[in-house]
């Protein structure tokens, strides 16, 4: 059996990575595992676990990319180059180039800066746009 009973009368356990026997404060709490513990210590669960559970910046970059708008970081490059690194819109230089597509069809439509990118969806709607022109005018 892997648990034990220090002198002192604090319960351990051993860890089933490590095979070490450490205090049950170094193990993560389980409801339904032996003393409520997890069979790995901290250390050895962040080991195993960690890299896979917070992915590397770049990664979640690329899968955003790809699920949002099925561009890869190359083709959203290859947009930059092909507008001169200028917003579409606006033609200034984008400090913060956002992805513009279409909400129904999902297609892309180029890259924006970040001020269009905020004041587009009001042009877009029709009644909207009528009614300020109606109140500025």
């Amino acid at each position: 059996m892997n648990y034990l009973s220090l002198c002192s009368g604090i319960e351990a356990k051993a860890c089933t990575k490590c095979g070490e026997v450490k205090p049950l404060d170094d193990f993560h709490r389980h409801r339904r595992g032996p003393l409520g513990r997890h069979s790995h210590c901290k250390p050895c669960w962040y080991a195993g676990r960690g890299p896979r559970r917070i992915p590397p910046v770049e990664h979640r970059r690329r899968l955003n990319l790809r699920t949002r708008y099925r561009l890869t970081p190359e083709a959203v490059s290859e947009m930059a180059i092909v507008q001169g690194g200028v917003c579409a819109i606006c033609g200034q230089p984008m400090k913060r180039p956002c992805i513009d597509h279409d909400h129904d069809t999902g297609r892309v439509r180029g890259l924006l800066c970040h001020g269009c990118n905020i004041k587009l969806p009001a042009v877009e709607d029709a009644a909207f746009m009528a009614a300020a022109l109606r109140y500025l005018g």
